[in-house]
């Protein structure tokens, strides 16, 4: 069947580590035995056969944004947000990073036999830091929309900054609150808010590339021939 394909598929790309946030958030598997991963969220698969791969994932991509910051601070120097939005992405990084060294604890029923217990210390770090991330993320979008808005060719942008950042909470919240009722779709929430960052760079680059300037490139973008 398809689905099986796919299945094998995800676990195909779980194995040999690739990224938390895109990847394997974006693809789907399905086993009898135990939930399936649109259940489970990134963190859950710590869990899975080589989980240490994953919590590897979450340092070394967690490093990359802490980095970005730098970069930020500079491309935004000398106006709104020059220094809220690097540390905002700091701060995601830094909740990446410790995500990796706290596992979460085994969800009910995964891996196979597993109860709910008592929450771990490990578990308490790694969810906390799981909240830093993520709020960051959506706090991030706030601070942009706040920059975009005294940008005169980026003013549309400042709108689609604040719903991408209400989109991000909402949807993080509807993760929580189907992963406490156990529902077999939760993870694709969790999927879809951290995914919503993703298409969002992806659209920035894209306008910054046809030659729109912005913050520290604001007048270096030379017209076309």
């Amino acid at each position: 069947m398809r689905y099986d394909r796919i299945s094998a598929f995800y676990d195909h790309l779980s194995d040999r580590g690739c990224h938390p946030s895109r990847l394997q958030r974006l693809a789907a598997s399905h086993q009898r035995t135990q939930p399936g991963s649109w259940w489970l969220g990134a963190a859950d698969q710590f869990r899975r056969f080589r989980g240490w791969v994953q919590q590897i994932n979450f340092v070394v991509f967690g490093v990359i944004i802490v980095f970005t910051a730098f970069a930020w601070r500079k491309f935004l120097k000398g106006g709104v947000g020059a220094t809220w939005y690097p540390i905002v992405r700091g701060l995601e990084g830094l909740g990446l990073i410790m995500d990796g060294f706290f596992s979460q604890d085994p969800a009910p029923g995964y891996p196979k036999g597993a109860v709910l217990t008592a929450p771990t210390l490990h578990a308490v770090i790694h969810q906390l830091f799981a909240f830093v991330s993520i709020t960051a993320i959506a706090v991030g979008f706030f601070v942009l929309a706040w920059r975009f808005a005294r940008e005169p060719r980026w003013r549309g942008w400042a709108t689609y900054s604040v719903i991408t950042g209400f989109l991000t909470i909402v949807l993080i919240a509807t993760f929580g609150a189907l992963s406490g009722q156990h529902s077999e779709i939760a993870g694709l929430f969790e999927r879809l808010a951290t995914s919503l960052g993703t298409l969002w760079g992806l659209v920035f680059l894209a306008r910054l590339w046809a030659g729109t300037g912005f913050g520290l490139f604001q007048g270096q973008v030379s017209s076309p021939a």
